[in-house]
């Protein structure tokens, strides 16, 4: 869970009920906190592959879901399948396939799944497969400054290097991290996009397959909660008590 600012009584509630399958034994939780989300999202591949994970799922800390959202998930046997949520901004449209997914998806009992381009992370199940494959072809760096022991300020390896490694730095064994997440929207010339979508278009890049599951529905988090309908209730402020 990438996370910044406070979390919504409502979030927590969720949490509090989740369920997990016993079957893939006892899971570890991340909160990653104190940088961008984009890093947040690399710090977390990372951890997932040093733990040698089967799969990595994350959950955005502005999201409610019923208890059962992650086995719908995981009875689809799927590189990459994401839990179907509005948009907090109009038109309120799901977000998948550039956020232009018309919302009339989810009343359709002809759809349960969907192949789709991209998709956001706020519920998204990912096979750590995915996350290897992609590896192969990115560099892995270390965050501190090594300038005093390699006269450079970026200490750098490669995937092979990182796995022999247990993508932690050689010189000074803290945790490696790659580029799977690349916030650039408004910070580049080209493919100026949010880091959702990058990790998608890597995927389409190396013909992994991303999927929709429009039946397994996780309410977004504005002023309101983002039902399949659109808004559904009418929160006000704890500071307005006139």
């Amino acid at each position: 869970m990438p996370h910044r600012g406070c979390i919504d009584g409502n979030v927590v509630g969720s949490l509090l009920s989740f369920r997990i399958p016993g079957t893939y034994g006892p899971p570890l939780y991340g909160l990653e906190v104190g940088q961008p989300v984009d890093v947040s999202r690399n710090i977390a591949c990372s951890k997932a592959l040093q733990s040698n994970a089967r799969y990595l799922l994350f959950i955005d800390s502005d999201i409610v879901f019923p208890p059962d959202t992650l086995e719908k998930l995981l009875s689809y046997r799927l590189p990459v399948v994401g839990a179907a949520y509005r948009s907090r901004g109009p038109p309120y449209a799901v977000v998948a396939n550039g956020n232009s997914l018309d919302p009339a998806v989810l009343k359709d009992p002809n759809v349960d799944l969907m192949k789709v381009d991209n998709i956001g992370m706020g519920f998204t199940l990912i096979d750590n497969r995915v996350l290897k494959s992609l590896a192969m072809k990115l560099e892995w760096r270390c965050f501190l400054d090594h300038t005093k022991q390699i006269k450079q300020e970026v200490a750098r390896y490669t995937n092979k290097q990182a796995i022999d490694q247990g993508y932690k730095c050689s010189l000074c064994q803290k945790l490696l991290v790659a580029k799977f997440f690349d916030y650039r929207s408004g910070k580049a010339n080209n493919t100026a996009i949010s880091e959702d979508f990058y990790f998608c278009k890597l995927c389409n890049d190396n013909q992994i397959p991303i999927h929709l599951s429009t039946k397994t529905f996780v309410k977004h988090m504005s002023q309101q909660q983002l039902g399949i309908e659109g808004f559904e209730t009418n929160l006000i402020s704890v500071g307005d008590v006139s």
